[in-house]
């Protein structure tokens, strides 16, 4: 058997018919230093609402604010389920893999109140080193579990890092708001100003091949 030619249905005169597969929905870049970034859905057909679509993908990009040490970490969680004050026990069971050049870790959490998307660094470190990290969130609006996937890299001033995380999220709900914070341990920390957050919509394909 051969190959089909020619293009396919969604293209016309070399023109791309179908729309764009990742649509822009919400993005913030933080000013006063605040303590947490917040996008929700519009739920009303607009682009930002997220019924509409099939995936999710967080991208962050900045340090804490905070000046006593390093081994800050940048942390997301969904439909405002954070277990902070108790009530989420179990909901962000989470893998964690990374490396610094030298040495591999690994390590797993399955109590987690929250999914730490990556590490992150602080004014310690220094204030010029931003980290960023890539978080896809899969299957949104399915009736089952959400699995997520981050993907992270930072410098602390000569000293590297990057790993991949994954976690589920413990919920058969929809996925209508993603919320971004930093911590230090237990404690909640500021966002720095500059940091950025940008959320885009993952579409299936808008024809028939």
């Amino acid at each position: 058997m051969g190959y089909a030619t020619g293009d396919p249905s969604y293209i016309s005169d070399g023109t791309l018919l179908d729309g764009e597969a990742w649509v822009a929905i919400y993005s913030e870049v933080a000013v006063s230093d605040p303590t947490s970034i917040t996008a929700t859905s519009a739920d009303d057909g607009s682009v930002a609402d997220f019924s509409q679509y099939m995936d999710l993908i967080l991208i962050l990009s900045g340090q804490s604010r905070y000046t006593g040490g390093t081994g800050c970490t940048a942390r997301v969680h969904l439909n405002g389920v954070d277990g902070t004050g108790g009530t989420a026990a179990d909901k962000y069971p989470t893998q964690y893999f990374r490396g610094n050049g030298s040495s591999a870790t690994g390590t797993m959490d399955m109590t987690s109140d929250w999914f730490d998307v990556a590490e992150w660094p602080s004014d310690t470190d220094d204030v010029a080193e931003h980290g960023s990290c890539v978080l896809h969130l899969f299957d949104i609006n399915s009736g089952k579990y959400k699995t997520m996937v981050s993907s992270y890299a930072g410098d602390r001033d000569g000293s590297g890092y990057s790993g991949i995380s994954t976690a589920t999220y413990l919920s058969q709900a929809p996925i209508t708001s993603v919320t971004f914070k930093v911590r230090r341990g237990a404690a909640g920390l500021n966002i720095a100003t500059g940091s950025m957050f940008s959320l885009f919509g993952i579409l299936p394909r808008m024809v028939n091949a």
